[in-house]
């Protein structure tokens, strides 16, 4: 996995505002459908997050969630919901 973590920004070709993810989690699910969250406090993927990744089979999805971001004023806000599918 080359990614180490999140970044986030407007980049709309006009405006370029680099945000700061401040936390996010990653939701993945198990053979039985049972949802395993965990948590990263900051925008790198924590060492738990990287391994489940890593477990993934070509063709599994995982979420990132609960994305929190700081803007150049301070404001923090809330990013969508991310569903990502492994290649």
């Amino acid at each position: 996995m080359s990614s180490e973590g999140l970044k986030a920004a407007i980049d709309d070709g006009i405006l370029q505002v680099p945000f700061q993810v401040r936390s996010f989690r990653t939701v993945f699910f198990d053979s039985m459908g049972n949802a395993i969250p965990e948590v990263s406090n900051g925008s790198r993927f924590s060492d738990r997050q990287r391994e489940q990744i890593r477990r993934l089979s070509r063709g599994s999805y995982f979420y990132i969630s609960g994305v929190r971001a700081a803007g150049p004023d301070g404001t923090e806000r809330e990013i969508a919901v991310m569903e990502l599918r492994i290649n």
